[in-house]
């Protein structure tokens, strides 16, 4: 934390730490400084808005994804529900969990890219 918060800072970020006794934490980054969250605790969960108060009045301009909020709310009644019992497939489950989420999205929002169109340039023959 005291590197970050002597770095110059550009952008937005979230970033959760832990160590090798079980301890958990995070901070939330903007340019003008980082807000920790969740220090000390044996769980951190973060979606794309900010969560701590000092920071929440960001929410709307700084482009966070609108079901940020719906998608925090989801990932933690499903880490409730399996805590203690967190494997590998089942996080792979929860973050392909559709629940609540919009259009057909998944908890966790990733842009895959697609590939070209058939007719564009450097697309692959058939």
């Amino acid at each position: 934390m005291s590197l970050l918060r002597r770095a110059r800072l550009t952008s937005t970020a979230n970033m959760c730490f832990c160590d090798g006794k079980g301890n958990v934490g995070g901070c939330e980054i903007r340019k003008d400084g980082v807000t920790p969250y969740a220090q000390g605790t044996d769980a951190a969960l973060h979606t794309n808005h900010f969560i701590t108060p000092e920071l929440t009045q960001y929410n709307t301009q700084e482009g966070t994804w609108e079901d940020s909020t719906a998608r925090l709310a989801r990932i933690k009644a499903l880490v409730g529900q399996r805590w203690g019992r967190i494997d590998v497939p089942a996080l792979k489950e929860m973050l392909a969990d559709h629940e609540d989420c919009p259009e057909g999205a998944r908890l966790l929002r990733l842009l895959v890219p697609q590939p070209p169109p058939a007719h564009a340039p450097g697309a692959a023959a058939a």
